[in-house]
């Protein structure tokens, strides 16, 4: 059930969407962007100020292709908005607040005042660097996520916020999955969670790493092939060629 802050802002953001004629004028009037989109299957991520002063975060593919939004965009959008409802209402980890899709292809969150992304520890002034505290909160969560059968999908640095008294905050749940206990469910859980898990353990090696045990140092060394032909394609492919080609181009052409 939707709590009365997120009824009242949902709200909030159609009565302004309805007097600026749309969802795409009400963010280029009212917004301000934090990510433009880097390649035609990101959305743009705007800080939106409402009128009673409240800020609201939306991710939009509203500029993207009709084709990208039908088969991919709507997709991700209405899969992060189920899941992070699901976790939010029932507390499975700390996470923002879905307050609603509008127009199809623009979802808008709570806005997290304050927050700022994990990074390495190099690039953490020391005096800022999350404590074992922090990770063993982001452990938890974690294992919260799988202990309901679900699954994160995307864990790394970029997705995970340090709030303002320093606690964990996961963010992106677009790959999120929800098992429902099937036969089918049965076969590939393991192997998602076993990435949140690889993955959670990438981050543990860095930020505080003796919290791994040896079966995760183990992982660390000799990852499952997958994950192998995943670092492959990233380091390899991606950003050989498409980073590279992406970088080259110095902005999108807008959608008409």
């Amino acid at each position: 059930m939707a709590s009365p802050s997120s009824d009242s802002a949902i709200l909030a953001i159609q009565a302004l969407s309805r007097d600026c004629g749309s969802v795409v004028a009400m963010l280029e009037r009212h917004g301000t962007v934090i990510k433009r989109a880097r390649s035609s299957g990101d959305s743009d991520v705007y800080r939106l100020l409402l009128p009673d002063g409240r800020q609201v975060l939306a991710k939009s593919y509203a500029k993207r292709l009709w084709l990208i939004r039908i088969l991919f965009a709507r997709r991700c959008i209405q899969n992060e908005y189920e899941k992070l409802k699901l976790v939010h209402d029932n507390g499975y980890a700390c996470v923002s607040t879905p307050y609603g899709i509008l127009e199809k292809d623009t979802l808008f969150l709570e806005f997290l005042e304050g927050t700022r992304p994990l990074k390495r520890r190099n690039k953490h002034p020391e005096e800022s660097h999350p404590d074992a505290v922090f990770y063993r909160q982001l452990q938890d969560m974690i294992g919260n996520l799988h202990a309901h059968q679900l699954c994160h999908g995307d864990i790394r640095r970029g997705n995970v916020l340090i709030s303002k008294d320093m606690k964990p905050i996961l963010i992106d749940f677009a790959t999120a999955c929800h098992f429902s206990g099937g036969l089918l469910s049965k076969l590939v859980t393991p192997f998602f969670m076993y990435i949140d898990n690889h993955n959670l353990s990438k981050i543990l090696s860095d930020g505080c790493p003796e919290l791994l045990n040896d079966m995760q140092r183990q992982d660390l060394h000799t990852p499952a092939w997958y994950m192998r032909l995943g670092n492959f394609y990233r380091h390899h492919i991606y950003r050989r060629f498409i980073k590279r080609r992406r970088n080259a181009t110095p902005t999108m052409k807008k959608d008409g």
